[in-house]
């Protein structure tokens, strides 16, 4: 185990301190800041995933090479007396057992205690999947090799987020590789009777009918029903939103929708669930070509797809490649697109249930060259008044990324 850096505090806070709270437009219904560049030799660049909130209502996410270790590491954003800066309490290199190149944010346990992906080394060269905790303050830290990835048996390539259901299981998704050649869904489960951890391959795609290569995160209801998106195939060759029946002995797939047209093509960045039992995601093209936010209601027979947005791109943003994030209740939606928008650098937007039942859109913020191009999803505060969100471009431009705030409007 690696000592545990200390805490660094932000070197470059020069954005976020000269132009505090600043949104660049009337149009916007919030305001938006850089608050940390990430540093290389520190904690890693570019940051991949976007972040989790931890609880104590901190961003927690990774970067995916770089570091002192050289292959990514996990960072924890933290406010100081003098500002924004990372805790890092655990960087990945070449010669780690759990392997390098996390791509996902980490899914939060409680209690300092989070599960992870890496997307390159360990048993079989395809990253692994991992169990951390750590003891701020300390350089005390403690990592568990949970399962290695098969890219031939099982899949490669994990780049979307853990979900849980609740009930001590984990779901995610491989992109790539399997026994379909196209990307497969897991499940992995704790067993508190023995404290052992199981594997277990869902459905692995082919690239037909069933769809291709999901890429994004996955949504749970109460009933063990896992959903999620395909970034292609399906009857179209546009991908769509599929779901499995995860509480069964031998786990039931069906495709819900086959996407085609104008209502949006590749899914990449999966789905969230409502308290109502709705799922939101987003995707490429669309009636402007600029990608979409649809609803699926998936019913007992036929699921109803609605799209609720077309980006117009020069005016609210285009790829919205990210994940939505909902509030507690469900009526409130956000989301970011990683360009475009009304000053070229992308957006961060909403979607507000009203009264009556439709979906109101609106620009929370938008961004400029730098930073620029929001990726991977947003974690929102435990108040719901804040968001939290990594970039690609840094504030001063660079490649290395940044982490953003937006404060939402009250």
């Amino acid at each position: 185990m690696p000592a545990l850096p200390r805490p660094v505090r932000a070197a470059a806070l020069a954005f976020a301190l000269a132009l505090p709270g600043v949104s660049a437009f009337a149009q916007d219904t919030g305001t938006g800041a850089s608050l940390y560049d990430f540093q290389a030799s520190h904690d890693g660049s570019p940051p991949s995933g976007g972040v989790s909130m931890n609880e104590f209502d901190q961003p927690v996410g990774v970067t995916s090479a770089d570091g002192p270790a050289g292959g990514g590491a996990i960072f924890v954003a933290t406010h100081y007396p003098g500002g924004w800066g990372s805790y890092v309490p655990f960087t990945f290199g070449a010669d780690d057992a759990s392997g390098d190149t996390p791509l996902a944010a980490p899914f939060a346990l409680g209690g300092r205690t989070w599960l992870g992906t890496t997307s390159a080394g360990a048993g079989h060269g395809a990253g692994s999947l991992w169990r951390f905790h750590y003891i701020e303050g300390h350089l005390w830290a403690t990592r568990q090799v949970l399962h290695n990835f098969d890219p031939v048996n099982e899949g490669s390539m994990p780049t979307s987020n853990l979900v849980g259901d609740g009930h001590h299981n984990f779901y995610g998704t491989l992109s790539d590789g399997g026994p379909g050649g196209a990307g497969s869904v897991y499940e992995i489960a704790f067993h508190p009777d023995d404290f052992t951890w199981h594997f277990r391959l869902l459905h692995a795609f082919t690239g037909g009918a069933d769809g291709g290569h999901p890429s994004g995160q996955v949504a749970v209801d109460r009933d063990g029903v896992v959903y999620g998106t395909a970034r292609d195939g399906g009857a179209a060759g546009a991908g769509g939103v599929w779901r499995i029946a995860a509480h069964r002995a031998m786990p039931k797939f069906r495709m819900l929708v086959d996407l085609q047209g104008d209502m949006g093509a590749s899914p990449s960045a999966g789905l969230v669930r409502t308290p109502a039992g709705e799922l939101f995601g987003t995707a490429e093209g669309g009636p402007n070509g600029d990608g979409v936010v649809f609803r699926v209601r998936p019913g007992a027979g036929q699921a109803e797809y609605t799209v609720l947005h077309p980006f117009k791109g020069p005016v609210d943003g285009s790829h919205p490649g990210a994940p939505l994030v909902a509030s507690r209740d469900g009526t409130h939606l956000y989301g970011s697109t990683a360009s475009d928008g009304l000053a070229g650098g992308g957006t961060v937007f909403a979607l507000d249930l009203q009264p009556e039942g439709g979906w109101t859109f609106s620009t929370v913020y938008s961004l400029g060259a730098r930073p620029a191009m929001p990726r991977g999803a947003l974690g929102l505060s435990r108040d719901g008044t804040t968001l939290y969100g990594v970039t690609a471009v840094s504030s001063t431009g660079q490649a290395s990324g940044s982490l953003i705030q937006v404060q939402l409007p009250r």
